[in-house]
């Protein structure tokens, strides 16, 4: 039974965002997750960026490709088409590009807020984080293309 004040449809609504939410996790966020986990080896077990700082700007990219991955496989599910509604490729293809440029901005805020309270020092300057920030585009965009290019 429906409430008078459109209750019951915004319950439905927040329903199939938590489900879409959930099942794509559960389904491609094991990119995200894997990069992330390796990100955590590599910064607090070994000494691999200081030995090799340029390793940072590879995982910048590998980062935004791993992101991409999972945004652009989240909008095109079935979750994605029931909560979002029928998109085109292009559609797709703006969607996932800013969720994964958003998500590579977040990232840096979180790196430069990290640096501030003195937990990490990630941040060597502007030119460090604008190419953080292009390379994790970059790894998007990637996506993006073969994306794009197998349909």
């Amino acid at each position: 039974m429906s409430s008078v004040d459109g209750t019951d449809g915004m319950s439905s609504v927040l329903s199939a965002w938590r489900r879409w939410i959930l099942r794509s996790v559960l389904r491609f966020g094991w990119a995200p997750i894997l990069v992330m986990g390796a990100h955590l080896v590599l910064s607090k077990l070994t000494r691999a960026y200081a030995d090799f700082p340029d390793l940072d700007i590879l995982m910048h990219f590998v980062g935004g490709v791993a992101i991409g991955y999972f945004f652009w496989r989240a909008v095109q599910s079935a979750e994605g088409a029931a909560v979002l509604g029928a998109q085109t490729l292009g559609g797709q293809a703006v969607a996932t590009f800013g969720l994964a440029g958003s998500s590579t901005v977040i990232w840096e805020f979180a790196e430069w807020t990290t640096d501030r309270l003195g937990i990490t020092h990630a941040q060597a300057g502007l030119p460090d984080t604008m190419l953080d920030m292009a390379m994790g585009f970059g790894g998007g965009l990637l996506v993006l293309a073969f994306g794009v290019l197998r349909r």
